[in-house]
């Protein structure tokens, strides 16, 4: 069980991940009913769900961070 990540962070983090319920329990192997309860706070968190959760987000993080390309000058400057 996981005491750090509310079940609310848990939908959070695989929506920003871009990951439907569907989608995660296919990658996962594991049927969508189980994620939907996790995000319902029916059944706890396990460990091993929340830190795959946060290496599918920083994946996602980082592919749409190649996908715009590098930083211009400006955007470097700014930060925008």
């Amino acid at each position: 069980m996981c005491d750090t990540m509310t079940p609310a962070d848990f939908r959070q983090l695989r929506t920003a991940a871009g990951l439907s319920q569907g989608r995660l329990a296919a990658l996962w192997r594991v049927r969508r009913a189980t994620i939907s309860d996790w995000e319902r706070g029916r059944n706890p968190l396990p460990l091993w769900a929340v830190r795959l959760l946060y290496y599918e987000a920083i994946g996602h993080a980082l592919v749409d961070a190649t996908a715009s390309g590098p930083p211009t000058n400006s955007q470097r400057v700014t930060g925008t």
